[in-house]
């Protein structure tokens, strides 16, 4: 594992330090959005090979789901970026984590599994 490669600590983001002049509901939510989604990003890079299917990382893909529908905010996967988007106006941008190819060669063999469990 990289430390390079891994999002860094909401502690060392603007939006800790906005967080901390004003936790309005508004920079609380983003908070705890990027709070869930760093570690969602990071799971992978830390927890390597066995990442997909396990608890903790799922928690970590609800939390970040049930903040974006809570808030009605969309996130959008880029190859580059993490896009949070409130109705058309940017709100969170975060660059992805390089994967490794073992990453997504992991990542089809579970799809195929799961297709074939169909």
């Amino acid at each position: 594992m990289s430390e390079d490669n891994l999002l860094p600590d909401v502690t060392e983001t603007d939006i800790f330090s906005d967080y901390e002049k004003n936790p309005s509901d508004y920079i609380r939510c983003l908070y705890w959005l990027y709070v869930a989604l760093s570690k969602r990003e990071n799971y992978y890079e830390i927890n390597s090979p066995t990442a997909f299917g396990d608890p903790e990382y799922t928690r970590y893909v609800g939390m970040v789901t049930g903040i974006l529908m809570v808030t009605g905010w969309e996130e959008i996967l880029t190859e580059d970026q993490i896009i949070i988007k409130n109705k058309r106006r940017k709100i969170l941008v975060v660059d992805r984590i390089k994967r490794s190819d073992s990453f997504y060669k992991e990542k089809a063999e579970i799809n195929e599994l799961l297709r074939d469990l169909r």
